[in-house]
């Protein structure tokens, strides 16, 4: 018996474990930033959004995201997607004593075509950057989750430089169930570490198989 409660101790310290190893990371997310105006020109319907489940903690992500701009340009008869890219990397800084944080992202991608053309620049760029300032009352500590407003900010990238205005939000969240990065392979591998931490417990007699 006391071997039976032991072998659950030890399973359920092992579950902690994996969950500290392997549990809920943030995945920051940007949905219906406003953006105006590009090169001075007006963008109607003028909407950002992003996502990067790539946490590596500390309010900061890796490449893995990706980044839509969509509206309309009229004057350069540009309309649908007018940006879109993948983040290389992107930041959340916590200025100290205020609700405000700052975001920025190394951004490289594609742009509308017509509107590329029209502008007189290439139609993909690298090296770009985005920064957002937001708002949270709730002043997270640095590495939780938040959801922010933003207040302003914009893009440089190609010869470009886009106007965001105050609408949207941007929030850092764990993942659902759904959407855990837990795969197969991952679940054989720590299957396969349980496997041998309970037989080097077992051949070590610390552990008593039941019989």
């Amino acid at each position: 018996m006391k071997a039976k409660h032991f072998a659950l101790g030890v399973t359920v310290i092992a579950m902690a474990i994996s969950g500290n190893a392997f549990g809920d990371s943030l995945t920051l997310s940007g949905s219906s930033l406003q953006v105006t105006s590009v090169n001075g020109l007006s963008i109607t319907g003028g909407s950002l959004s992003f996502s990067d489940p790539t946490y590596l903690g500390n309010w900061q992500w890796g490449s893995g995201g990706t980044l839509s701009l969509t509206g309309t340009v009229s004057a350069a008869s540009a309309s649908g997607t007018l940006l879109s890219d993948d983040f290389q990397s992107a930041t959340v800084l916590d200025i100290s004593g205020t609700s405000y944080q700052l975001t920025f992202g190394a951004i490289s991608g594609t742009f509308n075509s017509a509107l590329a053309s029209f502008l007189g620049v290439s139609s993909t760029f690298t090296n770009g950057a985005l920064v957002l300032i937001l708002s949270d009352p709730a002043l997270p500590a640095v590495g939780a989750a938040f959801t922010a407003s933003n207040l302003s900010g914009g893009i440089q990238a190609g010869g470009t430089g886009w106007v965001i205005g105050s609408a949207g939000t941007v929030s850092a969240a764990a993942p659902t169930a759904m959407d855990e990065p837990w795969s197969l392979s991952t679940s054989l591998v720590f299957y396969g570490m349980m496997v041998v931490f309970f037989w080097a417990l077992a051949r070590a007699k610390i552990l008593i198989p039941l019989r």
